[in-house]
């Protein structure tokens, strides 16, 4: 939503049209790559790609490319050749190492410093470049910070970042390590681990760590059923890929007058 927001707001700014198609998720992968044919066949002067999968969009991406329409990836890396730009954060730093971060000045803040404490990492969808950056950039914040000893990742589980997904593979997480410290997960993982958390009389003992921040997560450590979460700013990440759209469209070289890769910081 906060990415739609700053899509569409931006698009008005510059006074240009935006037509959006939203998948609907890391598994619609057939309806995805149809709502690019769409776009291809309208035709539209450049497409702006989220891609629901690393490789299985780049074929109907070079499609595009191949009928002249440029194309800017975004949010989630592909392995098309030749994009014209994209907008993509540094998971590892946004995502994983800013959850490490948080886990950690916690755990030295607590009264467990020093003991072993356990950690549960549900980073997201398998096969996608942001959810391996993810539990890589935890990990290594971890030994980073000299504390890989200290840290026992009890297990990782990989799952389409949905809720009802995330909550079936946190459930026998909970039941198998009763003593849980950390859950460290996506949006929607955090936001499944809190009933359960609840259930099984953990709160203030099972801390909840999101990579990232949406609406319902804000609330949620507001009233302190998550612990925190990093900000990766997405409607800026929005406004960012219209801004480089533009730019392109009137003229201007991805590398040379604005950068051919770009985030928010």
């Amino acid at each position: 939503v906060s990415v739609l927001y700053g899509l569409i707001d931006e698009a008005r700014l510059n006074g240009v049209d935006i037509t959006v198609y939203v998948a609907g998720g890391y598994g619609e992968v057939t309806r995805q790559i149809s709502q690019v044919e769409a776009f291809i066949a309208q035709p539209v002067d450049l497409l702006i790609g989220a891609p629901v999968s690393f490789t299985a969009l780049t074929p109907v991406f070079q499609e595009a490319v191949d009928a002249g329409i440029p194309v800017i990836t975004f949010i989630n890396d592909n392995n098309l050749e030749h994009p014209t730009a994209k907008v993509l954060p540094s998971y590892y730093l946004t995502y994983g190492q800013a959850a490490g971060e948080i886990a950690v000045d916690h755990y030295l803040a607590s009264d467990k410093n020093g003991e072993v404490v356990q950690m549960a990492i549900f980073p997201g969808p398998g096969g996608l470049a942001w959810t391996g950056a993810t539990e890589k950039g935890v990990k290594d914040y971890i030994i980073e910070a000299g504390l890989g000893d200290n840290f026992d990742i009890v297990d990782v589980k990989w799952g389409v970042s949905e809720k009802a997904v995330q909550l079936a593979l946190i459930e026998p997480i909970l039941l198998a390590y009763p003593e849980l410290d950390y859950i460290v997960g996506c949006g929607p993982a955090a936001e499944a681990a809190i009933l359960p958390v609840q259930a099984a009389g953990r709160v203030g003992k099972t801390h909840i760590v999101s990579t990232y921040i949406t609406q319902p997560l804000y609330f949620a450590i507001k009233d302190g059923s998550i612990l925190a979460a990093p900000a990766e700013y997405q409607q800026f990440a929005g406004r960012l890929v219209v801004d480089a759209a533009v730019k392109f469209l009137n003229g201007e070289e991805p590398g040379v007058d604005f950068a051919f890769r770009s985030a928010p910081l």
